[in-house]
């Protein structure tokens, strides 16, 4: 899935983006650490020299970027806005720039620019208008023929594209299930609260946004790329797109289905969904055939549109588990343990938070239905001392996978940021007990590539090496009070002990004398 961005004027696109209202905040940079006092003064953000969150080199990148946008202005547009636009990028070294604009605020006017005439800012619009689209591409690749690491970029063919009235929220997932059916998980659409139409993309049916989608693309040679499966929920409601399998999500990121209990299959095909949350949680779904998810109705268990989480037509069905936002901000969806090497993990849902970088998990209560939750704890590092194990990961998780095997691993970053230059692979073991050696076997379907395969060796830096440390005795009872006659017989043996030992010296004192005389 690919967004595919039109051109785009850079004026307009800077201003419009970084306007918002201001929040509640708190002194924390971009990079969420504290402000600092650069060590030279800065020459272009000068109000922020004594204290803020650049340093000199990146006040002369923001000089330039100020430069470059700039030189497409008229004199006219120079005049207006030329000093909100160093206003507006000195902002990244104020010492509340992690909080000082509430971008995510559903109240902000769109299209109006603070401190510009209304005018302006009407053509800027209609200029935008034309100039900008965003849409969610669905596409088909052929892979190579001579190397499966590879697609052929020639074989391209678009099986469904879905405007979007804004850049962000653009979906997380596609899927096939055991039905041979693909399930394409799309965002609401972006911007904050889902504020188009009268009940938001989410809840409103005719459109493709805030959903999970199904459809065919089998025998798709000839005819249309895709066709509707035959028991899709809605394909008999008028209004309704007939693509939609379920609905009322945000923007779900990374879906798994369940491969079910390795003996008994008990939960085999169940489709498991982290949803991204707005202000305050973040949800793990159970996404069911026909079934509204909730948003913008409801965020996690509690309201957040007061009017839609009342209406008594809502039928929302509720997540098996959500957290708040003091425990991570960003749901990244997992898989259900279905391997066979971690015995002790069998049937748990692990999961984590992209920004929080916790590691989580779900067990399944059969009797009552509900799911509890335990936070992932990693191996001590005397455990992780063995060839292969480390404790510690970095800590923006992107993603889940699993193997043929069911063995799940996750992919996670230095840096908060999809397009960060490099991560790392992890492996998820369970260093409390294993599967006996030998039972464990798989298959694996044969695989034609023309890199080299690398085995895998862990980097040295992020294992961490702690040597044991000697234990602390405590004790278990106070030591007892001793009464006058204890001390008194302590006294007394000491004493003794004191004046044996002085006899001694004496002695030995004499003997060398004596023998010295003897010479």
């Amino acid at each position: 899935m690919a967004r595919v961005p039109g051109r785009r004027s850079w004026a307009p696109v800077a201003l419009l983006a970084l306007f918002t209202e201001l929040a509640s905040s708190h002194p924390q940079c971009l990079d969420f650490k504290p402000p600092f006092k650069p060590p030279r003064p800065l020459t272009f953000c000068v109000q922020y020299s004594n204290f803020g969150c650049c340093d000199a080199g990146r006040d002369a990148v923001l000089l330039e970027r100020y430069y470059r946008i700039s030189e497409h202005f008229d004199q006219a547009t120079y005049t207006a806005c030329a000093s909100h636009l160093q206003n507006l990028l000195c902002q990244e070294c104020s010492p509340y720039a992690a909080h000082l604009y509430d971008a995510e605020d559903p109240s902000t006017p769109e299209r109006t620019v603070p401190g510009l005439c209304q005018d302006y800012c009407i053509q800027v619009w209609q200029d935008f208008e034309v100039q900008y689209e965003e849409r969610i591409r669905i596409s088909e690749f052929r892979i190579s023929p001579g190397d499966m690491n590879s697609v052929d970029h020639g074989s391209e063919r678009i099986i469904l594209e879905i405007e979007e009235p804004a850049s962000n929220h653009n979906g997380g997932e596609v899927l096939f299930g055991d039905d041979s059916y693909l399930y394409i998980f799309t965002g609401d659409g972006g911007m904050a609260g889902d504020p188009f139409g009268k009940y938001g993309n989410a809840q409103n049916k005719s459109t493709l946004l805030g959903k999970v989608l199904r459809i065919s693309v089998e025998n798709n040679d000839v005819g249309p790329l895709y066709q509707i499966p035959p028991d899709n929920p809605f394909i008999n409601e008028s209004k309704a797109r007939p693509e939609v399998y379920a609905y009322g999500a945000r923007n779900m990121w990374r879906c798994s289905f369940d491969r079910g209990d390795p003996t008994t299959k008990e939960g085999k095909g169940r489709l498991f969904c982290g949803d991204v949350g707005q202000n305050k949680f973040e949800e793990i779904d159970i996404v069911e055939k026909g079934r509204n998810y909730g948003w913008r109705a409801r965020e996690g268990f509690s309201c957040y549109d007061k009017k839609l989480c009342t209406n008594s037509s809502l039928d929302d069905v509720l997540p098996i588990y959500a957290y708040p936002h003091k425990m991570g901000k960003s749901v990244t969806g997992g898989y259900v343990y279905r391997g066979c090497e971690s015995p002790n993990l069998n049937g748990l849902y692990i999961f984590g938070d992209f920004m929080s970088g916790r590691l989580m998990s779900l067990k399944e209560n059969h009797k009552s239905g509900e799911w509890q939750y335990n936070e992932i704890c990693m191996g001590t590092g005397q455990t992780c001392m063995f060839p292969g194990l480390i404790n510690n990961y970095y800590q923006y998780i992107i993603s889940f996978a699993e193997d043929e095997a069911g063995e799940l691993y996750f992919m996670s970053t230095r840096i908060p940021s999809a397009t960060a230059p490099n991560g790392v692979i992890y492996k998820i073991v369970d260093t409390s007990r294993r599967t006996s050696p030998g039972k464990c076997h798989v298959d694996p379907l044969p695989v034609k590539v023309k890199g080299r395969l690398i085995k895998f060796a862990p980097k040295e830096k992020l294992i961490v090496k702690m040597p044991t440390r000697d234990p602390k005795i405590k004790a278990t009872t106070r030591v007892p009070a001793r009464s006058k006659e204890s001390e008194r017989m302590a006294d007394d043996y000491y004493s003794t002990k004191t004046q044996t030992f002085k006899a001694q010296e004496r002695r030995k004192a004499w003997e060398e004398t004596t023998s010295k005389k003897e010479e």
